[in-house]
């Protein structure tokens, strides 16, 4: 009889123990701030057209919710019928029979919200999640009789049963991949697993295994033999496809005080509890009723500290939140937000400032875009920007201003923790004009360079052939003062020998002398003496030309040059075809005709000469086609290298000793013609020599 009276005191203890329990679980939720409860335009609108959120939970989790005769009941049931009265929204039931088809509806967006879960990293893929607003601790139930277990590491070797789909089995998975999990289909069933010691427990909080024990009358067959670090912590969780609702709800779960939550947890702390044991399951609940009382303390403990810490937290968030207000101000970038219906949502001082609309101008407007892109293409492909998921790339658009002007601006998308997009942008107007003006700057300044260039280039050129002809003019007076020189010292003595002659011719004559021979011999002398004068003649004409254009025949300029050369053709023993068509005429410079021709025949010669060709021969020929003369002289000294053609126009260009020529011959006589005679100077390979072609115009009387 004493024993059962002691029972009864500890059951008393013990229900005495619960309330306090009771009390602390209440505590999840106080002294968190009752803060005002305002909804912005965007998420009143978004409420306005959702009209119904639909709401699936899990149908057989009492106290904490269950669907029973068609409505859903429990503790988050009361916080749920609170929200849905702050929100000013019907929230409606989504009936199921499991909580594996709840979970499977709502990820099928089937159901806008899940009323009561826990986050874990498959779930976020489908939902947000508030701050949870029920936490409780995680327990196991085994038979009655179990050493008391603070640990899941010291049953890491026993079965253990969850109901199907509890965020619980995923993350406990996560972190014991040792210990074995079994899924079951609902509490009940695994309670009665392990009163049919199928596994060696269940997982699940305390409050929902009390209730069901207490309801079935398994207490004393089944008992809680356990607690562990790990906690349920239980949000609303909502589809994150529609972000809206997900700071709406976020907004009501905060704005609830903590004694509404207090009132709403200690309403469904009514559970009686029938304990049977004996002397070793007394001893065992009662160690294990001094350590949830010790857990449960340092529990609300640590809830205070971090219920200090939010609200710490807060405050460092509302000053964090009044700093960026200011620096969203003052930022020299571009930073704005529009919603689904293209409103604008977000605007700052910068934009206002380059763009010249204020935000209450762009908020009243019916569609803010337009008031940026007149062009209807071009608003397609905004609009299409706003879902563009590539955040933070920035692309070039061209919006236009209040004024009319057009921009060059880069935006980007950023997509903030809260699921928001804003736009981040900054003006390169300025900056792509500067560019234009540096490439064209570039461009004239690319142009000035390779027009100076080229002009310095044609002024060396003409510097070159200027000091060229000098020097050749040079060289001209320089021969031409020694010819004269030459010529006067010849005249005296050729004209002395003509004067030997006639005195022979006279005294043969008076003697009767007559011998042919002798007679030959003198006009063979006269010729000679005759021949040298004209020739001394031909030198002074040559270097010093007549600088007055005239009509003379090409047959001419040949001879006249021939003749100065013959007595070199003759002792080389080179032979001369000659083929000149008659009527040829130039309105030219005779002087500086002979003189190409003369530089053509020195040529010829030296190259027969310098080749030791065996019969050497020298072609000239003249003719006349399409009002064209053609003068070619060319030999047998088996002709110029390829490569060679293309330099010997050059000036200083020389093939022989630096003794025996400066390389200017047929560079001055190329200018002759060109620029006196307004024809041609080519040369080319033919047979077994060179040819050189002078094409000029024909004079025709």
């Amino acid at each position: 009889m004493q024993i059962d009276i002691f029972k009864l005191l500890l059951v008393i203890f013990l229900l005495s123990i619960n309330s306090t329990v009771a009390q602390e679980l209440n505590s999840f939720a106080k002294e968190t701030h009752s803060n005002d409860f305002n909804l912005t335009k965007e998420q009143k609108d978004y409420l306005k057209e959702k009209k119904v959120i639909k709401m699936c939970v899990d149908p057989n989790w009492m106290p904490l919710e269950k669907i029973e005769n068609e409505k859903h009941i429990g503790i988050s049931a009361d916080f749920i019928k609170l929200i849905s009265q702050k929100i000013e929204t019907p929230i409606e039931l989504v009936e199921t029979e499991s909580w594996s088809q709840s979970l499977t509806k709502a990820q099928n967006r089937e159901c806008d919200i899940l009323s009561l879960t826990q986050a874990t990293p498959l779930r976020q893929e489908y939902f947000n999640f508030t701050t949870p607003y029920i936490t409780t601790p995680l327990v196991v139930a085994t038979k009655t009789g179990i050493a008391f277990s603070n640990s899941l590491k010291h049953i890491n070797d026993k079965s253990l049963a969850i109901v199907k789909n509890y965020s619980t089995y995923e993350l406990l998975k996560a972190k014991y991949p040792e210990i074995d999990i079994v899924e079951v289909e609902s509490l009940q069933d695994g309670l009665a697993y392990v009163d049919q010691e199928k596994f060696f427990g269940f997982l699940d909080n305390p409050m929902v295994i009390n209730h069901m024990i207490q309801k079935n009358g398994m207490g004393d067959s089944i008992s809680i033999t356990g607690q562990f670090p790990e906690e349920f912590q239980l949000s609303i969780a909502s589809r994150n496809d529609e972000p809206i609702l997900h700071e709406i709800l976020e907004l009501a779960i905060l704005s609830i005080d903590a004694k509404t939550k207090e009132d709403i947890l200690s309403s469904w702390n009514n559970i009686k509890y029938q304990i049977k044991m004996d002397n070793t399951t007394l001893i065992q609940l009662i160690f294990f009723t001094l350590v949830l009382t010790s857990a449960f303390i340092y529990w609300n403990l640590k809830l205070k500290q971090e219920i200090r810490s939010k609200d710490l937290v807060r405050k460092q968030l509302k000053e964090s939140e009044e700093k960026l207000r200011t620096l969203f101000d003052i930022a020299p970038i571009l930073l704005n937000a529009f919603d689904q219906n293209t409103n604008v949502t977000l605007w700052n001082k910068e934009c206002q400032k380059v763009f010249g609309w204020s935000f209450a101008e762009i908020e009243s407007s019916s569609d803010p875009l337009k008031l940026f892109y007149k062009n209807p293409k071009k608003y397609q492909e905004v609009l299409a920007s706003f879902s563009n998921q590539n955040y933070g790339v920035f692309n070039e658009w061209h919006p236009q201003t209040k004024d009319g002007n057009s921009l060059i601006v880069m935006w980007a998308n950023v997509k903030l923790p809260s699921g928001e997009i804003i736009n981040i942008g900054y003006d390169i107007t300025n900056q792509r004009k500067n560019e234009h003006r540096l490439r064209d700057a570039k461009l004239e300044l690319e142009e000035l360079n390779n027009s100076l260039e080229s002009k310095i280039k044609e002024e060396i050129d003409k510097s070159t052939k200027h000091q060229t002809m000098l020097m050749h003019q040079s060289k001209l007076a320089q021969m031409g003062e020694m010819i004269e020189n030459i010529a006067h010292q010849w005249r005296q003595p050729l004209a002395q020998i003509n004067s030997y002659v006639l005195l022979i011719d006279l005294a043969l004559s008076e003697h009767d002398l007559k011998e042919l021979n002798i007679e030959d011999k003198l006009l063979e002398i006269e010729s000679l003496t005759a021949y040298m004068s004209k020739t001394i003649d031909d030198f002074r004409n040559y270097f010093h030309p007549n600088k007055n254009k005239s009509t003379f025949e090409i047959v001419k300029a040949i001879e006249k040059s021939y003749d100065i050369v013959k007595g070199l053709i003759k002792t080389n023993h080179i032979k001369v075809s000659l083929d000149i068509q008659d009527g040829l005429k130039s309105d030219s410079y005779l002087e500086e005709m002979q003189q190409v021709i003369l530089t053509l025949l020195n040529n010829a010669i030296e190259a027969l000469v310098s080749m030791r060709i065996e019969l050497p021969e020298i072609f000239i020929q003249a003719y006349e086609k399409k009002g064209e003369i053609f003068i070619s002289i060319g030999d047998n000294a088996k002709g110029i290298d390829e490569e060679m053609q293309e330099k010997i126009f050059e000036p200083y260009f020389t093939t022989k000793h630096k003794t025996q020529g400066t390389g200017l011959g047929l560079y001055m006589a190329k200018m002759i013609i060109e620029n006196g005679f307004n024809g041609r100077l080519s040369v080319q390979n033919r047979l077994n020599g060179a040819y050189f072609t002078i094409q000029i115009p024909n004079v025709k009387e």
